[in-house]
């Protein structure tokens, strides 16, 4: 009781913490214009150019591309010697609404300034006021000395018509207090606190178990998972549909018993000789989504889906025949992103605690949050795609696989594996197949998962090797038995998918493979460095451009953000997951063929393999780091639990949990900044500006 107490203590020091930080901190303009004395510049001082007035004071933008420019002049007059620190500016967009598919309801403002220190115009960074939100309405200025002209130009994203309702000099701020602002500076502290070095969380010998880890699972399956589906339940844009719908196109012709889709290809399309060429269809003046469907399979004058199917028979036709309705990308990543997270937390306790025992459960809880957000599935959940669901699913399915198979030989010495737990991982194994062909890779892990019952020392009898390797192949024979019947006849070949029928910008029924892709492409996933900002939303986008290998050839290209050398440092500990470990009694080293090694050994060659394949296929993009990278980070916490068994009873035991613990941050920081590269800027403007100006308050 005495205990609880005290940490009610500390959560209510944490709770006024955060509510002195923000009046302090995060209301530090308002606390700047305390001392400002606020002057209305007088209406009938605005020059405007490229603008005519209307009688009732409204503006209509008459200049290019429907932008006006508004003069204030005489500054220095108006503010009778006063430095200009800001101007408020109010507006009435009376056109201004609000659509799913572009930035809406927003005045765009280029700021040009002559001061004391300019004797022609400076150009400021342009701003967007957003009439609704009343913090975009201030723009603060760092000036030379005394403004003499400041110039308004202005461009609307709808319409051409404005109303100045007013323009306010050095105006006072009013305090704004934001719950979710304060929330996560709580939460980040309550973090904090909990990973310090004398928390209960280190220690091992106390353990979590029950109801207790049941909660902090959950607490930390929140504070992954609620960015995710309280932007996207706002957010227009990803709940609309979508022009690009592959699995509920699917989903219809799989109801009407076709493997095709039911749309038919144009004559223009079966016309042209080469209907893969992009540069072909752009000179027959083909237009795509208009005169062929962008992104699909064309084969012998039908249209197919390339992706995965198994996503659309679990979840897209059972809900188009319940239904009558199409469910929507947003809903399958959002459950797919809360199944992966109760996979991998799953996956990294029972590896992590067969790697080493007694490991402290806060190391567990941030090999969990890395390994998820590396997933790269905050961004596939912040802006779904439905080129995201079957790289999602096919990874929910390989965790839930490689977890069962380990739960399965959780068993005594002597006992076989239990056959079960076996049968339903395979069958998660071989479904992933379904959704991404080259996760076939990640089912020879099971070798050495499996390897100690394929011994014939006398350990397990010759039945239960048999059962093993049964309960093992089934799932495989079924899976694939009607995968190379769907492929058969969809494509005339088991082993045709349909990847190089699919109508984008390259031609992929011609191979190139070269080097200087592979150079590109593991510089792009390894060692990128991001391009990271201090404004919102702080991760800079890349450029997309198609990709042109030192000018010698071209591939699918997009930038990727960062490599997982640079923004996962966790992976740096990979080396000693595959160190020879010794003995138990010290006396000999294990090779590294041997023992704990091949678990970690097996997933970081699947992994590189992984890497590689997509570059020498696909390509290089950023979404395709969810193919190998949360296998990555696995193996990279495996080293990290080697590295902390030695370090045990020594100095250097604390310098690197907190090596741990900055490298969590970091990931989180990088990883997290993809909830924010989102849609909602064009799907809810005003609640992307809200959240600008909560994060960007200076």
């Amino acid at each position: 009781m005495q205990k609880m107490s005290g940490l009610w203590k500390i959560l209510l020091f944490f709770l006024l913490l955060s509510t002195v930080i923000e009046f302090a901190v995060f209301n530090c303009r308002a606390l700047q214009s305390m001392a400002y004395r606020e002057i209305s510049y007088p209406a009938e001082k605005i020059e405007a150019e490229n603008a005519d007035v209307y009688e009732d004071g409204y503006y209509v933008l008459t200049g290019e591309n429907g932008r006006g420019q508004f003069y204030l002049t005489d500054l220095d007059d108006v503010l009778q010697g006063a430095e200009l620190k800001n101007i408020r500016v109010e507006l009435e967009l009376p056109q201004a609404f609000d659509r799913p598919d572009l930035e809406s309801g927003v005045a765009k403002v280029q700021l040009y300034v002559r001061d004391e220190g300019h004797d022609r115009y400076a150009v400021l960074e342009e701003q967007v006021i957003r009439p609704d939100v009343e913090a975009t309405g201030y723009l603060w200025l760092d000036t030379y000395g005394k403004v003499k002209t400041l110039v308004l130009d202005t461009a609307l994203s709808e319409g051409d018509i404005l109303r100045i309702k007013g323009i306010r000099l050095n105006s006072g701020k009013t305090f704004s207090v934001s719950p979710v602002r304060m929330l996560c500076v709580f939460v980040i502290l309550v973090i904090l606190y909990g990973l310090r070095g004398k928390s209960d969380l280190w220690n091992a010998e106390n353990g979590i178990s029950g109801r207790k880890e049941l909660f902090y699972a959950l607490l930390l399956g929140i504070f992954l998972l609620l960015p995710a589906f309280a932007l996207n339940m706002t957010n227009d844009y990803v709940m609309a549909d979508m022009h690009f719908r592959p699995y509920q196109q699917l989903a219809e012709a799989l109801a009407e018993g076709r493997p095709y889709l039911l749309e038919e290809p144009s004559a223009a399309l079966q016309a042209l000789r080469n209907p893969y060429d992009h540069t072909a269809r752009e000179a027959a003046g083909l237009v795509a989504d208009a005169d062929y469907l962008w992104d699909m399979a064309y084969y012998q004058g039908k249209y197919y889906v390339y992706f995965g199917v198994v996503p659309c028979l679990l979840l897209y036709l059972p809900w188009y025949i319940l239904t009558g309705s199409h469910i929507q990308e947003v809903y399958v990543l959002l459950f797919l992103g809360t199944l992966l997270y109760a996979g991998i937390y799953l996956l990294c306790r029972s590896v992590l605690d067969q790697s080493a025992r007694k490991i402290p459960y806060a190391f567990q809880l941030l090999a969990s949050a890395t390994v998820f957000w590396g997933s790269c599935i905050t961004g596939c959940m912040a802006a779904p795609d439905a080129h995201d669901v079957p790289r999602v699913c096919g990874l929910v399915f390989v965790v839930w696989g490689l977890y069962l198979w380990k739960r399965s030989v959780c068993v005594d010495k002597g006992n076989g594996p239990k056959i079960l737990l076996l049968v339903l991982g395979s069958l998660f194994m071989a479904l992933a197949v379904g959704c991404r062909p080259n996760q076939l890779l990640y089912s020879f892990a099971a070798f050495p998962i499996f390897l100690p019952f394929l011994k014939t020392d006398g350990t397990y009898g010759k039945r239960q090797r048999n059962t093993a390797i049964i309960a093992y192949a089934v799932p495989y024979i079924l899976v694939a038995a009607g995968l190379m019947y769907y492929n058969m006849v969809r494509f005339g070949s088991v082993t045709d998918f349909g990847y190089d029928y699919n109508l984008t910008v390259l031609d992929y029924t011609q191979k190139n493979l070269f080097l200087d892709r592979i150079v590109i492409g593991i510089y792009e996933y390894v060692f990128r460095i991001p391009r990271m900002g201090y404004r919102f939303p702080y991760l800079q986008q890349g450029s997309f451009a198609q990709g042109d290998a030192f000018g010698h050839g071209t591939f699918y290209y997009t930038w990727c953000y960062g490599g997982l050398l640079v923004c996962n440092w966790i992976v740096w500990c990979i080396p000693a997951a595959l160190q020879r470990q010794e003995d138990t009694d010290g006396t000999k080293k294990r090779g590294l063929l041997q023992g704990r090694n091949v678990p970690a050994l097996c997933l970081f060659v699947i992994s590189v393999a992984e890497l590689l394949i997509n570059i020498s296929v696909a390509g290089v993009a950023w979404h395709y780091l969810t193919d190998f990278s949360a296998l990555f980070l696995l193996v990279g916490w495996i080293g990290a639990t080697v590295l902390w068994k030695r370090l045990e009873g020594t100095a250097g035991l604390a310098y690197f949990r907190g090596f741990l613990i900055v490298a969590a941050s970091w990931s989180f920081i990088y990883h997290s900044c993809f909830y924010l590269i989102s849609n909602l800027q064009y799907g809810d403007t005003g609640a992307y500006y809200r959240l600008f100006h909560t994060f960007n308050f200076f």
